[in-house]
């Protein structure tokens, strides 16, 4: 197969196209997403004295308990196998996700109750998307919460 850079420079060939090299691209694409990733929390992580700091420690995302418990751990994991833990999640929750959300907007496409108006109206109560962070998603939608478990009940991916 053809190297990646090799496959992104070479425009006449067809195998020479990034996304027909067996998937050799998106995986390095993936492999140095979550290495970025893991550099900037670690960055994030230290503050004065070493210490990570209370936002890392406090963090809902599975990055960032994975970082902190690493840590603790008696055999900690090399970033390595961090990057292929998140890999394996980010490459095989795709399809579960595409299916969940397809079945969600086919249900309130659907839906003749004003189910649509009552998630918009609930969704303009956030005040800043850009300013938003998990537990205010979690806690401030009740609505929308409700209703995607409703989804996965019913048309569940899996």
């Amino acid at each position: 197969m053809l190297d990646y850079v090799e496959a992104s420079t070479k425009s006449n060939s067809l195998l020479g196209h990034p996304y027909l090299d067996g998937g050799k691209g998106i995986i390095k694409k993936v492999n140095e997403h979550c290495l970025h990733a893991i550099a900037e929390l670690k960055k994030l992580a230290k503050a004065v004295g070493g210490n990570e700091s209370e936002k890392v420690k406090t963090s809902q995302s599975f990055l960032a308990k994975m970082l902190v418990l690493n840590k603790e751990a008696e055999a900690p994991l090399i970033t390595d196998q961090m990057i292929g833990n998140m890999s394996t999640l980010i490459i095989a929750g795709y399809e579960t996700t595409a299916v969940t959300l397809c079945s969600s907007m086919y249900a309130i496409a659907e839906d003749q109750t004003g189910l649509q108006e009552e998630l918009a109206q609930e969704a303009m109560l956030i005040e800043s998307i850009e300013e938003a962070d998990l537990e205010k998603f979690a806690t401030g939608l009740p609505c929308l919460r409700s209703f995607m478990y409703e989804v996965l009940r019913l048309k569940g991916a899996i």
